[in-house]
């Protein structure tokens, strides 16, 4: 019976990194297969091209920045993973309390703070916060 858990549990581990490798696999193909887009139409900006290398930018680190913005710009699926995260965004709405952030889940009223707008809870926290300290 412990010896069936085991492989059973060893098979599942193994298909888990066999789907992650898979995928790693897929964007780091359709990077490279992909074009280079010059221009974001969702966010109306230029997108970042590869830096050319030289030995003084690499050292003075130009072009580790570079290249990591222009991956960020170039990631495949990019304009996707933007639309998912803008639905999930303005969906919730997001405050801070002292050092942790708080979700609460918006409505479609216009009043889901009892008369009190977000950023006058924010701020009469912070105000709070800071009489305190005094």
């Amino acid at each position: 019976m412990r010896v069936r858990n085991y492989l059973v549990n060893k098979t599942v581990a193994k298909c888990i990194v066999g789907v992650f490798c898979l995928l790693i696999a897929l964007f780091f193909i359709l990077s490279l297969a992909l074009p280079d887009r010059k221009i974001s139409e969702k966010e109306n900006r230029g997108l970042a091209t590869m830096p050319k290398f030289s030995f003084s930018e690499v050292m003075n680190g130009n072009y580790i920045k570079g290249v990591e913005a222009y991956y960020s710009d170039q990631f495949p699926g990019r304009d996707t993973f933007l639309t998912v995260y803008g639905s999930l965004h303005n969906g919730l709405a997001k405050f801070k309390v002292g050092n942790g952030t708080v979700v609460i889940e918006k409505d479609n009223n216009a009043d889901d703070f009892n008369g009190e707008g977000l950023f006058d809870k924010e701020n009469s926290t912070e105000n709070n916060n800071a009489q305190e300290a005094q």
